[in-house]
């Protein structure tokens, strides 16, 4: 599945790799071989123990060297047309239910009536000896204010394989719900609680995981009965968890940011441009186009698959996956459609894309609801700003319908303040004197190898302050390191990213 599998991720703090990570893998140049990270999802470990440095392996350095990597590469199963519907009764033993934490079996999930539901509780076991070695998630209490996003996966695994890896605690890896072909949803960590999904710390504590019962390569894996489904979780945890219902906070796992330079390429790329988030977003209520006409300031791609085809080649480069339509729009160098694909800096650093439209390469791609600030338009192109440079996009598809529609903006655009570039990093934490206060070690969050130019603008998805949820040793919750700090999220490229609100000023 695409969650970073266990704690082990970018941003963890010492001693703590960063939290699990479900999903699709990168693969290709510069990215992590297909199925090798399947579960070991985690860009980078931080630094183990002192005890794991005296020879001791911990879960957390088997992790950091793939040693539980290949654990996860379950063969998808397509979206049987009956997946087994578990009865609580049929979880591991024990899991979520030890010390009286997390889920408990019987219990009613935290979901809509309006769709099937049951849960199956993720473990919660310790793994060894050490209280720090456990699975699969963290006691947080997490209340409506701490959570911010709701994450989208999809499993790369049938729906029952999906459960047996996030019932045992050895494969460290779970997500907050899943959800069948059939539209089952399946509620497996209570939201009060950090599932370990997102391959980047700040994601995973202020977070809601949704794993969708599919496989990135395959349109066929996501169901009309699933997308109803998780439209009606979405619009329910929305309203519940007061998060906004917009393509900055309903994010896929594709757009969630690394937090080191290293761990750019090995972050997942699920769903993937096969998956609609406008279809998703439009099922629980909202919209994600604006107002305006040929002279928006914001442009929100907004492909049909009816007639926007590509043929993309699979990750692993071995095969084309044949024309199609996609909830995709090509990135390009030039407002030409032989122009260069565009090289995301964190993919290619030496500036060379791929010659030919790849599944994975996502920094040549938008998908649906993204939306950028226009920088210029040309001969039936918008020119976007765009991962620290600008870019270009086609207005049309090959059958002459929009692919880009007039975007919104409701928080505004980011700009530099002064004349010097604004650095960019992959999560919102508190500073450096608060996690000194707090006894904690600050974790990585390197800037990233995108910068705001002067004059350039991106599209704010809010305004948040420095925080930061500390995992505890087994049976003890989680407790946050919090600060005055204040960022901005933007929408950098095809990820989202957080500057210092003092680098830039908000414009309309």
């Amino acid at each position: 599945m695409d969650t970073h599998s266990t704690r082990p991720q970018d941003g963890a703090p010492a001693g703590r790799a960063d939290a699990g990570s479900t999903g699709t893998p990168n693969t290709g140049a510069g990215q992590a071989a297909p199925g090798a990270e399947r579960l070991a999802r985690g860009p980078e470990a931080a630094t183990a123990p002192a005890r794991a440095a005296a020879g001791r392996p911990t879960r957390r350095t088997l992790i950091a060297a793939g040693g539980l990597g290949a654990a996860g590469a379950l063969a998808f199963a397509g979206p049987a047309a009956a997946e087994p519907e578990w009865n609580v009764r049929s979880a591991r033993p024990g899991s979520g239910n030890s010390h009286g934490h997390g889920l408990k079996k019987g219990q009613r999930a935290d979901a809509p009536r309006s769709v099937r539901s049951n849960v199956v509780p993720a473990a919660y076991e310790q793994t060894s000896d050490d209280p720090a070695d456990y699975g699969s998630y963290d006691l947080a209490g997490r209340r409506a204010k701490d959570i911010d996003y709701i994450v989208i996966h999809d499993t790369e695994a049938d729906y029952e394989g999906t459960l047996k890896i996030f019932t045992d605690p050895k494969n460290q890896t779970s997500a907050h719900y899943v959800v069948a072909g059939s539209g089952l949803v399946t509620q497996m960590v209570d939201v009060a609680d950090a599932a370990w999904h997102a391959g980047n710390w700040h994601f995973n504590g202020r977070s809601i995981g949704i794993e969708m019962v599919g496989q990135a390569e395959s349109k066929k894996g996501f169901t009309q009965a699933q997308y109803t489904a998780v439209g009606r979780l979405v619009r329910y945890l929305c309203r519940k968890y007061d998060i906004p219902l917009d393509r900055e906070h309903i994010v896929g796992h594709e757009e969630v940011p690394a937090t080191t330079v290293a761990g750019v390429a090995k972050m997942h790329w699920d769903p993937g441009p096969l998956y609609s988030f406008e279809r998703l977003v439009e099922r629980a209520g909202g919209r994600i186009a604006g107002h305006g006409g040929r002279h928006a300031k914001t442009v929100v791609a907004a492909p049909d698959d009816r007639s926007n085809t590509i043929d993309f080649r699979n990750a692993d480069g071995t095969a084309q996956l044949g024309r199609q339509g996609v909830f995709a729009v090509s990135v390009r160098t030039a407002p030409r459609d032989d122009a260069p694909l565009f090289a995301d800096p964190g993919l290619h650093p030496d500036g060379k894309g791929p010659a030919v439209p790849v599944i994975n390469d996502w920094g040549s791609n938008l998908t649906g609801g993204q939306t950028f600030a226009v920088a210029g338009r040309a001969h039936g192109w918008t020119q976007i700003h765009y991962a620290g440079t600008t870019a270009w996009i086609k207005d049309t598809d090959a059958a002459g319908r929009r692919a880009l529609e007039p975007g919104r903006a409701p928080h505004g655009l980011a700009t530099p303040r002064g004349k010097r570039a604004v650095k960019v990093y992959g999560a919102a934490y508190p500073g450096a004197a608060a996690f000194e206060r707090a006894g904690v070690d600050a974790p990585k969050n390197e800037a990233l190898p995108y910068t705001i130019e002067p004059g350039a603008r991106y599209v704010v998805g809010g305004r948040l302050r420095g925080s930061y949820q500390v995992a505890e040793d087994y049976g003890k919750p989680g407790r946050w390191v919090r600060d005055s700090t204040a960022w901005v999220e933007v929408r950098i490229g095809h990820r989202v990213g957080f500057v210092h609100a003092s680098d830039v000023r908000i414009v309309r």
